[in-house]
């Protein structure tokens, strides 16, 4: 089984991104979108 985990940077490279999907969608099981934003912490 293969899996991609991706931060997506809030869809701001939506072509390049749907692209990757599109180059790897056979051979990859599971995509997994992420975002990570800076947060302060307590």
């Amino acid at each position: 089984m293969k899996l991609i985990t991706l931060n997506t940077w809030g869809g701001k490279l939506l072509n390049p991104l749907l692209e990757f999907v599109r180059k790897y969608s056979q051979d990859v099981d599971i995509f997994c979108f992420q975002e990570m934003y800076r947060a302060p912490f307590d």
